[in-house]
């Protein structure tokens, strides 16, 4: 495998790693239980099972009539309905609604048939026959057809009409039997996971994840939850590794820290290659006399390399390696190298490997540039900023901070760009910008 430094352009890795990627087989399939299928791929459309709602029902608290009897109703002249009957939330109902009848209904309530609205309760009063003078009623009121309100109990005062369908809810209005509800590829929301429980699917089939081994290199290395000791430092990378990798749907093995032994790396990346489907080595990919990551994994007989080196700042030293079907990165050590590389690079191949649909575009827009940067051409530089709406332009503040500080990553909201040809950017100039 002797290739040191074959370097691409950041959009020729991303098409090398995509074309491996072709390659595979589609990824297997599996069933898990709603609750546990949040951030999933699905991999098969799904069709409603039945109507939703599967029976006319209420939005409001008030009562079901028939529209056409309510449309004279008026504050001046109400309507007087007898109640024949009452529906509660999670309660069937066989009544039938006669002309100028009304049904008092909970919201979420079913409605009787021929029932096709309902009126709030706030344009009614509920009364008894005891509260009017039936013999007296002015002669402009207007009693509907079949209406007999002497001898009810009770009997609703109506002072405002209602549409047909007004605060009622259809069979199917929802979502209709046999109809679509979510495509193949789809990345299961909360609101997509509500959907699936409205028409009573408990269990999904979802794309298995794809394994993502994570392999830290370096003798300076401890674990967050060790102490410092003299000049060794942190294990940054492998937690900002993993937690970009679950974002893009991937599950994630430790590996550990290993020291800078061949046989040891060897022997971690050799137990990797058994289960997983990518591997990420951090801090083992730049030139140095301690550097053994391209020695190790160009002991496997089929490793290839696809490339080492990226026209990118940060980043550069970037190793992409196979290994029969395996994907192997090495990225920077240095933090925001890894993190920047690995949201170029490796977020949407993740995202790739599950689905098309899954793979969601990057999320760029434009903006100008709050003051000069300057750059090399020939590499693209990225560099992180804040975000600032002025007079209905999006603005880019350069976060600044020395090499290998992790802070200005975490206070950024996006990564600025500076094309491979140009020589830095002036302020004002407009300039593209990736959303974190």
């Amino acid at each position: 495998m002797k290739s040191f430094f074959r370097v691409k352009t950041v959009e020729e890795a991303r098409e090398l790693l995509l074309q491996h990627e072709m390659t595979k087989p589609q990824r297997e399939m599996e069933k898990v239980p709603l609750l546990s299928a949040v951030g999933r791929i699905l991999a098969n459309p799904v069709l409603a099972p039945l109507d939703v709602p599967t029976f006319d029902r209420s939005t409001v608290d008030g009562y079901a009539v028939r529209a056409v009897d309510t449309f004279a109703a008026s504050e001046e002249v109400p309507l007087y309905f007898p109640l024949v009957g009452e529906v509660l939330m999670g309660e069937e109902t066989n009544l039938t609604l006669a002309p100028g009848q009304a049904v008092a209904v909970a919201t979420g309530a079913m409605l009787p048939r021929e029932a096709d609205a309902v009126v709030m309760v706030e344009y009614t009063e509920l009364l008894t026959e005891k509260d009017l003078a039936f013999d007296n009623l002015p002669d402009n009121q207007v009693v509907q057809e079949g209406l007999q309100l002497k001898g009810l109990q009770k009997y609703v005062e109506i002072t405002r009409g209602v549409a047909p369908s007004e605060n009622r809810l259809r069979r199917g209005e929802d979502i209709q039997g046999d109809q679509l509800l979510l495509p193949q590829g789809h990345r299961l929301t909360s609101t997509s996971i509500g959907v699936l429980a409205a028409v009573g699917i408990h269990e999904v089939p979802v794309y298995k994840k794809p394994v993502l081994g994570l392999i830290a290199t370096g003798d300076e290395l401890v674990s967050p939850e060790k102490a410092l000791s003299g000049a060794s430092v942190r294990d940054i990378n492998s937690y900002t590794i993993a937690a970009l990798a679950q974002e893009a749907g991937a599950e994630v093995r430790f590996y550990g820290i290993i020291a800078d032994d061949f046989n040891k790396l060897r022997q971690k990346v050799a137990e990797a290659l058994e289960i997983c489907d990518y591997i990420c080595l951090s801090g083992g990919s730049s030139v140095g006399t301690r550097d053994l990551t391209e020695e190790v994994l160009a002991s496997f007989p089929e490793s290839k390399v696809l490339f080492h080196g990226l026209h990118m700042k940060p980043g550069k030293p970037t190793l992409a390696v196979t290994i029969g079907s395996v994907l192997l990165f090495g990225v920077p050590g240095q933090p925001t190298s890894a993190a920047v590389v690995f949201r170029l690079l490796l977020s949407p191949l993740l995202n790739a490997t599950l689905s098309l649909q899954a793979n969601k575009p990057f999320q760029w827009l434009t903006a100008r540039i709050d003051r000069n940067m300057a750059s090399t051409s020939g590499r693209e530089e990225y560099f992180p900023v804040r975000l600032e709406q002025r007079e209905g332009e999006w603005w880019a503040i350069p976060v600044f901070g020395k090499s290998g500080l992790i802070r200005p990553l975490a206070e950024a909201e996006g990564l600025a760009r500076i094309a491979l040809v140009k020589e830095g950017v002036q302020t004002g100039e407009w300039i593209d910008v990736f959303r974190l």
